[in-house]
């Protein structure tokens, strides 16, 4: 569960569901639902890189992925191309089942950011992604001897591999098992009922003549 009022960043709508009697009885339902922007690292140490990495995020709630951070060497400008499949696991060298997704310049640091359009994702939805750094600096990730996955109840990372860029962006040479390293934004729905003897909320503000505070506020399912 998530607390509605702890400090974040939140694009808030409100909806009446039932109304069992008059407002100023105060028996009613008011369902609340906010856009919260999270961000997930696993703990992974950068130890090793190449032209890029390949990984897959499967969704365990309905959410969108934004943007990722990553350590990028070399400093300047790189230019960063996102390719998308449904499971990149198996498909390291296969290009047709890749499509390129975004292609970005980027500042070159051991944070770089990488926006990418917004993909949405139902609970349960693959998808593999491959960042690929096309402009000779690498990006960096951790070498490992076994695949892994890392969660934080929303988002799960599934390891694949590094990948060094040959005559096109998919023939070069492979390096696995290989993990992500660096973050994953993301924006999910959290919604809960408000019950009547909670905040009583009408037209979008407290009005102590329909209703109460007292003192209890919502817990917003995640």
């Amino acid at each position: 569960s998530h607390t509605f009022t702890d400090a974040g960043c939140y694009d808030t709508t409100m909806q009446l569901i039932t109304d069992q009697g008059t407002f100023s009885d105060n028996s009613y339902t008011v369902r609340i639902t906010a856009q919260e922007v999270s961000t997930f690292t696993p703990p992974t140490t950068n130890n090793n890189g190449q032209s890029g990495i390949m990984f897959d995020i499967v969704a365990l709630k309905d959410l969108r992925v934004t943007s990722f951070s990553l350590p990028v060497s070399g400093g300047g400008t790189s230019n960063i191309r996102c390719y998308v499949t449904t499971n990149s696991q198996g498909a390291e060298s296969n290009a047709g089942v890749w499509a390129l997704f975004s292609n970005t310049s980027v500042t070159s640091s051991t944070n770089t950011t990488v926006d990418i359009p917004d993909i949405t994702f139902s609970n349960g939805n693959q998808v593999g992604f491959y960042l690929l750094n096309t402009s000779g600096n690498s990006v960096r990730y951790q070498s490992a001897t076994v695949d892994s996955s890392y969660d934080d109840t929303r988002i799960r990372i599934l390891t694949n591999a590094g990948k060094a860029i040959g005559s096109t962006d998919f023939n070069g040479s492979t390096f696995e098992p290989r993990h992500f390293v660096g973050s994953v934004t993301y924006v999910h729905t959290l919604t809960c009922n408000l019950k009547s003897g909670g905040l009583a909320i009408l037209e979008n503000e407290y009005n102590s003549s329909r209703g109460k505070d007292d003192g209890v506020y919502p817990t917003l399912e995640s």
